[in-house]
């Protein structure tokens, strides 16, 4: 009885730390991935609080106008958009990223537009329907269905822009690159 109660400690303590190690790659992709989320939504909002301050300078110097209050407005509309869109983008990326592969976030303005650009590793370009990519519960990659999402996430994205008078698409880019792009009229 001895030896068998040692027997399935040693058993136990052996399982214990083989799940340990099992997991622990898990537990790093996904510190890195909220790492990557934190640090590009603060390198997206660091513009957008210069523009908040430089307009604030101004309408200490010039007085209140119409004009700061739009810039004011614009730059509150973005902030919100940021919290929101920004995450389930980059989420997504770097969910569906290769696990060896990039994901590149891009913030431009270009023609009085913000271009927003996600692009990220993705090696099944081939069988994405990007027809269908902002649908809900659709999901590029259906071994991905015990993950803890529900394919919802792109849909809301869209919602968001839509509802900002943007404009979302994605698109391949060579043959195994997926590019998600946001445009705003400014």
């Amino acid at each position: 009885m001895i030896i068998g109660l040692a027997t399935f400690l040693i058993i136990l303590l052996l399982i214990i730390m083989a799940s340990r190690r099992a997991i622990q790659p898990l537990i790093e992709s996904y510190q890195k991935q909220h790492q990557f989320i934190t640090d590009a939504g603060h390198e997206l909002k660091t513009p957008l609080t210069v523009i908040s301050a430089n307009s604030e300078l101004a309408r200490m110097t010039y007085g209140d106008s119409e004009w700061f209050d739009g810039i004011d407005r614009q730059v509150q509309r973005m902030n919100k958009l940021v919290r929101e869109l920004i995450s389930i983008l980059i989420d997504n990326a770097a969910k569906y990223c290769e696990e060896s592969g990039t994901v590149h976030v891009e913030l431009h303005t270009v023609n009085s537009k913000i271009r927003l650009a996600i692009t990220n590793d993705f090696p099944d370009v081939e069988n994405c329907d990007f027809s269908a990519i902002f649908d809900r519960f659709y999901r590029a990659d259906e071994s991905r269905k015990s993950d803890g999402s529900y394919g919802l996430g792109l849909s809301i994205a869209k919602n968001i822009v839509e509802i900002h008078h943007g404009t979302i698409a994605a698109r391949a880019a060579g043959a195994t690159k997926v590019i998600f792009e946001v445009v705003f009229k400014n």
